[in-house]
């Protein structure tokens, strides 16, 4: 999925705790421009509903590559297994680099 100048690819959300979730996957720079380091908002909804959010930092995003990202988002309420498959939308956003 493309937002932007970034690309996202194979995300996936295990849980670490009952207000906790780890958002894993790869990002593709395809901005134009290289960073030593950048950061980046997530988003989980369910039905349109904001669930978790956190932000991430890359270090060494330059452009053309992709990089593997891990976040910690945390969760407007538990999150249970079954709560998880429930999340059928996500949002990645670009908050600044250098």
């Amino acid at each position: 999925m493309y937002r932007g100048n970034f690309a996202f690819y194979n995300i996936n959300f295990r849980r670490n705790d009952d207000k906790t979730l780890i958002v894993t996957g790869e990002i593709k720079n395809s901005s134009g421009a290289s960073y030593s380091m950048t950061v980046f908002n997530v988003t989980l909804f369910i039905q349109n509903k904001a669930v978790a959010t956190g932000k991430t930092k890359i270090a060494g995003l330059i452009h053309g590559s992709t990089k593997p990202f891990e976040c910690l988002v945390e969760c407007a309420e538990i999150m249970e297994d079954r709560t998880i498959t429930k999340i059928n939308r996500w949002d990645i956003v670009f908050q600044g680099g250098y």
